[in-house]
């Protein structure tokens, strides 16, 4: 059974990136342009790995994370941004494992493996 992964981000193009390289990595994709629905989403399609953007126009990334950790509290989350100067701070809320955007997707994809395995 393929890993599933949800792509928390409200860039399309980062999102379809992504996503196009996590399939060709043999991963079911979802996405969501941002954290409204998360906890739903991962309920319904038993996803195994969260990454999630920081900075968002309707939900943002550090809400979701607390949301999601409310409800999920083993569910690996990746972080991405362009900031680092929350990674700190999403670490101590949970987060499993941040990385800095633009992403070195050989990287990106590691990283990925290790949380799912």
């Amino acid at each position: 059974m393929k890993k599933r992964i949800l792509i928390i981000d409200d860039d399309v193009l980062i999102r379809t990136v992504l996503r196009s390289e996590l399939e060709e990595a043999g991963y079911e994709v979802y996405e969501l342009e941002s954290g409204v629905g998360a906890n739903d989403m991962i309920e319904n399609k038993g996803i195994d790995l969260i990454v999630l953007d920081l900075f968002m126009e309707d939900q943002e990334g550090i809400e979701t994370l607390r949301s999601i950790r409310a409800s999920f509290q083993q569910q690996p989350i990746f972080v991405i941004s362009s900031n680092r100067d929350f990674f700190d701070i999403v670490m101590d809320m949970g987060a499993n494992k941040t990385m800095i955007k633009p992403l070195d997707i050989d990287n990106f994809l590691l990283t990925v493996k290790a949380l799912l395995f």
